[in-house]
């Protein structure tokens, strides 16, 4: 009997040895995870601040405002009553202004509509008399963008449960398993047969693609049907995850592929601090890897060495929400059944509104190296409505032509402002140079912006005479868009693929006004680097490059 008690007194010493050995086994473990260098909690509300702030009048657009809403809205960011019901006005005044049709093309409009009015709760079934669910039950438009658009569709439709409703005006009716089915086809497949991950073109998976996809499946993850292709998911976003925790997309190690996971990673219910997958070298895991892109004061850089950048603050945001959300046990980031009970409207304090102002001076700055600061175009637009010219026209270089390029050489690209005029007409230098209208530098400068290809010899004096500019006001001017290569007004995967076979030298001729569009960092050659902006453009809407060369003839 005494054998038998010794031998339970030294089981259970045992037991409580190794118990005490686990717990601090799991304690080292925890300590050896990297910390933020930033708490997402002061992030997210200095980040909220800095949003508002420069959101006085948010409206329908990717850089309008929407993600903004929807940031605030699923962070319970406090805001006025206000600023909610003045977006909500803005998208009915947008849907009748264009009766309901916001673009042919591009469907993820109506989902990022539909995201941005279910996260404060309104009804997107009637938006001023507009179902825009109605264009989510043409299953032809919702792809026409490619794996972009079922992919936010299957998110908008899933954030309040939402039926499709059965529309019979429409070729092919949406539904779910439609949408699904689109997604799950368009899985990569790798030269050596390993599946695994989604990419917008070729057979490489893509952590931006890959990452929404999942969010878009995270509702059917228990699915027989759905459940292999997001594990096969998990794993390409688990190997193509970097040594620092981060991601590399397109060549640039950036915040908002990171952003991209951790959404999807949450949406899954899986805890990046936890899941050993997505822990690397060192203890490296994907919120310290997002938070060394944090700007004190508030925002989100796009890569490291550059300023405080929209986009990148827009997905940086909603992204520590999401993971803000899922440690505090609250629905997921595009779960929206809770919308109404979430949001937190009221009156703010002035402490508040200026969080952030101090830290974030010279990263949201009106500096000519700024251009690409967080809602710098109202800042520039501000600028410029208070100093004005007179003077009608002012002509700049965008870049001269070397003898590689596909229009010759001893030429240059200009562009010129027109101050005084008011419409878009025709415009020709002495008659014979064609003047290309640029919707792009006319919004971004506030003053009718056209663009030439003129002689390297040409005075610039000649240039800036209005003289020389006959203005045909009987006909429309010809336009030009960075990256609508073939000008069909739509930038997506076939202007990508005509710059392709450009670099590929598979086409060694094309018009002078292809050449300029492809050329979309304006460093005169066309390459990898111009198809990387056109895909970035078509995917997330990012502001080509060759536009942060342009300053306003206001700021003369």
């Amino acid at each position: 009997m005494k054998k038998k008690n010794k031998l339970i007194k030294i089981f259970l010493a045992t037991v409580i040895t190794i118990s005490m050995c686990l717990g601090s086994i799991e304690t080292l473990f925890a300590q050896t995870l990297v910390k933020p260098k930033t708490d997402v909690n002061t992030a997210i509300n200095k980040t909220g601040a800095l949003m508002y702030k420069n959101t006085p009048d948010p409206g329908v657009g990717t850089f309008s405002g929407e993600w903004t809403i929807l940031s605030l809205a699923r962070a319970g960011y406090k805001v006025p009553q206000e600023f909610y019901d003045k977006y909500y006005n803005n998208v009915v005044k947008k849907l009748k202004e264009c009766n309901g049709n916001l673009h042919r093309i591009k469907y993820t409009e109506y989902s990022r509509v539909i995201l941005g009015l279910t996260s404060i709760g309104k009804d997107v079934t009637d938006v001023g008399g507009y179902n825009l669910l109605e264009k989510l039950a043409d299953f032809k438009g919702v792809i026409k963008q490619g794996i972009n658009g079922p992919i936010f569709a299957l998110i908008a439709l899933d954030t309040n449960n939402y039926e499709i409703p059965i529309v019979k005006e429409v070729k092919v009716q949406s539904t779910r398993d439609k949408i699904i089915d689109y997604i799950l086809e368009r899985e990569i497949t790798k030269k050596d047969g390993t599946k695994g991950g989604w990419a917008l073109m070729g057979n490489v998976p893509d952590p931006d693609i890959t990452a929404m996809a999942l969010q878009s499946l995270a509702k059917y993850k228990d699915s027989p049907k759905v459940k292999p292709y997001i594990d096969r998911a998990l794993n390409a976003l688990s190997k193509m995850q970097l040594d620092n925790g981060g991601y590399n997309s397109w060549g640039t190690i950036n915040s908002e592929s990171i952003a991209q996971v951790i959404v999807a990673l949450t949406a899954l219910g899986i805890d990046p601090a936890k899941d050993e997958r997505f822990i690397k070298k060192d203890g490296n895991w994907i919120i310290p890897a997002i938070m060394e892109f944090y700007v004190d004061g508030g925002g989100f850089k796009h890569v490291l060495d550059k300023e405080i950048d929209a986009m990148a603050t827009d997905q940086g945001m909603y992204a520590i929400v999401a993971y803000d959300r899922f440690v505090k046990g609250k629905n997921k980031l595009y779960d929206m059944t809770d919308a109404k009970s979430s949001l937190n409207t009221g009156q703010i304090s002035d402490s508040q509104i200026n969080i952030g102002k101090v830290e974030n001076k010279t990263q949201v700055s009106n500096k000519k190296d700024d251009k690409n600061s967080y809602k710098g175009k109202i800042q520039s637009s501000v600028k410029s409505s208070t100093n004005k010219t007179t003077s009608p026209v002012v002509s700049n270089i965008l870049y001269e032509i070397k003898e590689e390029c596909l229009v010759g050489n001893n030429k240059q690209v200009v562009y010129v402002q027109f101050a005084n005029e008011k419409a878009t007409p025709q415009v020709k230098f002495n008659n014979d140079v064609l003047m290309y209208y640029s919707n792009e530098l006319s919004n971004k400068n506030q003053v009718p912006t056209y663009i030439g290809l003129f002689d390297k010899g040409i005075n610039k004096d000649a240039l800036n005479d209005i003289n020389k500019y006959k203005f045909n006001k009987n006909t429309a001017s010809e336009n030009i868009t960075f990256g609508d290569v073939n000008g069909d007004n739509i930038i997506n995967a076939q202007d990508a693929l005509n710059t392709v076979s450009v670099v590929l030298k598979k086409i060694d001729k094309v018009k002078e006004k292809e050449a300029i569009s492809m050329d979309n960092n304006g460093d005169c050659k066309v390459d990898n680097i111009d198809v990387i902006g056109i895909i970035d453009k078509y995917l997330s809407n990012k502001e080509c490059n060759i536009l942060n060369k342009v300053e306003s003839v206001n700021s003369k």
